[in-house]
């Protein structure tokens, strides 16, 4: 882009620029004031030098993720994947006994060789969703059970990650460092 008087600009580095300037309203400076007074997390900023507080508030730790692990929808499983879940649940029923395991031995014998090992098995299945239905009924499975099949652990968890530091907790900001120009009346 050219600016009125010719010259050229960058427009991404000027982006770049605007954005790495960190400008502290009344509430992040008055949570920072806070933050320095109390020590809430017993950091053990008093009687530090301005620099190590800064250190202090910038550091950056690895530990337990605080998030769980969660789950991603799929939208179909094969045949061979189904073929296996539904063993299990009719191992169970044969385990339960009485009319259950008549009921479900007999739909058994029926199901599972009508189904390919390579064919794909949608979530949304009408004759899927009946017999789960049943199953949930009957006890054989719970509705979290069932949810499972049609789920996979999410792909980009770590048990371990890099913590946020005190100074983007405080002010509520991400990947923040804060520097000596930004606190000066706040630092002895």
């Amino acid at each position: 882009m050219r600016s009125t008087d010719g010259l050229m600009i960058d427009r991404a580095a000027v982006s770049a620029l605007l954005a790495s300037l960190l400008v502290l309203g009344k509430e992040q400076l008055d949570a920072l004031r806070t933050e320095l007074a109390k020590d809430p997390t017993g950091k053990g900023y008093e009687g530090k030098e301005p620099g190590d507080v800064l250190a202090l508030l910038n550091e950056r730790k690895i530990g337990p993720n605080p998030n769980e692990r969660g789950k991603t929808a799929v939208q179909s499983i094969s045949g061979k994947e189904l073929k296996v879940w539904l063993r299990s649940v009719l191992t169970r029923a044969l385990e339960l006994g009485g009319t259950v395991s008549k009921k479900w031995a007999g739909l058994s014998s029926a199901l599972v060789p009508t189904i390919s090992d390579s064919e794909v098995i949608n979530g949304d299945s009408k004759m899927l969703a009946g017999f789960a239905a049943q199953m949930v009924a009957d006890g054989l499975v719970t509705a979290e059970e069932l949810a499972a099949l049609f789920s996979v652990p999410e792909v980009e968890w770590y048990e371990s990650v890099l913590l946020p530091s005190r100074a983007e907790v405080v002010l509520g900001l991400e990947e923040v460092v804060l520097e000596l120009s930004d606190l000066p009346e706040m630092l002895p």
